[in-house]
């Protein structure tokens, strides 16, 4: 049975997480960890005493079409091998869906470990980004970019937050981060520079690192293209101590493409999974932008959360819930109305992952044409991107 673990079980919680995913903490810095795990609600299954499945659940926010959205992160899921294959990683999930609904947290982002593995659960992939490496000799800066770059110290990150927080309104999934999310997870060790224009305001930040004659970007951040030229000038100038770079791109950035030389090496790595976990406080938080005369109607499926097995009304000023087909005598004699789908179809549909036109085309959801049309119009706008970690 899945029981909530206190500070008491953070040693066995941390041997855990180091066994299963092969790294080591000194134990000087065990204490450092114990207090990070005070943020979060920790769940294991013991067997004979011993920890033998564990997950974490953290309380965070996400911006998803335009407002903030509570997120359940789920991380740090891990069994020994000798209790794997027991159903206790489904018990867990099964679990903190229910747990995660009665937060309120009507989303849920992942790490996997393997994609299809949490699909089975629920989770759909939202995020992916490419990791472009450039060698030296195309490391040609542009011209005509009046701005200036400045390097800062981990402390003078206020401007930093300024420009991250409104890039990240433009993307569903982004995290919204708090001051001591940036200074201990995002900054870390990592060396700050940010992009002013002529006017002197901030426009733009990478966070890098400079190791065995590679300059590696964690982050890239901009809200113009002045701004990400000016930061591709200030990177070329290590030109003479770094054999190439490495960025972190979101995959829909432009700047391979405006390279002098764009032949670089691009690899596209799938990254987060995303999941609603209650579509009927989901639907009804993001107030969706149906017209006064549209009903759409929405068939979902989703065998580990029950409560989302229901056919949803979308209309103007709210969301009616029907259990699988429409309670209405009136509608009993008609064919079947709406779009059907299963909740991984709907995460990639609410995060704009796929449009409902390129779901019907692989399958991923049934419908009428003109009834996909209008669902497509209510679902677009903002892209999916996530550069976080947890």
């Amino acid at each position: 049975m899945i029981k909530k673990l206190e500070q008491e079980d953070f040693q066995e919680v941390l041997k855990l997480s180091m066994y299963a995913f092969q790294y080591i903490v000194p134990k000087e810095k065990w204490e450092e960890r114990f207090k990070d795990f005070l943020s979060h609600e920790i769940y294991g299954i013991r067997v004979e005493n011993r920890l033998a499945s564990k997950l974490h659940l953290l309380p965070l926010k996400i911006w998803l079409h335009g407002r903030e959205v509570n997120m359940g992160g789920i991380a740090g899921v891990a069994t020994y091998p000798e209790y794997r294959r027991k159903g206790y990683v489904d018990e867990s999930l099964r679990f903190i869906l229910n747990r995660m609904r009665e937060k309120g947290q009507y989303i849920s982002l992942l790490h996997p470990f393997s994609i299809p593995f949490y699909r089975k659960f629920g989770w759909e992939l939202f995020s992916s980004y490419n990791k472009v490496t450039v060698d030296q000799t195309n490391m040609k800066p542009f011209s005509n970019v009046s701005g200036e770059v400045r390097r800062l110290t981990k402390n003078e990150s206020e401007e930093l937050m300024g420009i991250y927080d409104l890039y990240s309104q433009q993307f569903n999934g982004m995290l919204i981060r708090t001051k001591d999310w940036w200074l201990n997870r995002t900054i870390g060790e990592s060396i700050v520079a940010i992009y002013y224009s002529k006017e002197k305001v901030p426009t733009g930040y990478v966070l890098y690192d400079i190791k065995d004659k590679r300059l590696e970007v964690n982050e890239m951040i901009v809200l113009n293209n002045e701004a990400r030229k000016g930061l591709w000038n200030f990177l070329c100038q290590h030109d003479s101590m770094v054999e190439n770079i490495e960025l972190m791109l979101n995959d829909q950035d432009p700047l391979p493409f405006l390279l002098h030389n764009p032949k670089v090496k691009t690899e596209l790595h799938p990254y987060f999974m995303a999941r609603v976990v209650d579509v009927q406080k989901c639907l009804e938080s993001l107030r969706l932008p149906v017209k006064e005369e549209e009903n759409i109607f929405l068939h979902i499926t989703d065998s580990h959360a029950p409560w989302n097995n229901k056919t949803f009304l979308l209309s103007k000023n709210e969301i009616n819930v029907f259990q699988k087909e429409i309670d209405s005598p009136s509608c009993q004699s008609q064919p079947k109305r709406g779009v059907s789908m299963n909740i991984n179809a709907l995460s990639a549909l609410l995060f704009g992952v796929k449009s409902a036109r390129e779901l019907a085309d692989m399958d991923y959801l049934t419908g009428k044409d003109d009834e996909i049309t209008r669902l497509n119009e209510v679902f677009s706008g903002n892209q999916p991107y996530f550069v976080d970690f947890f």
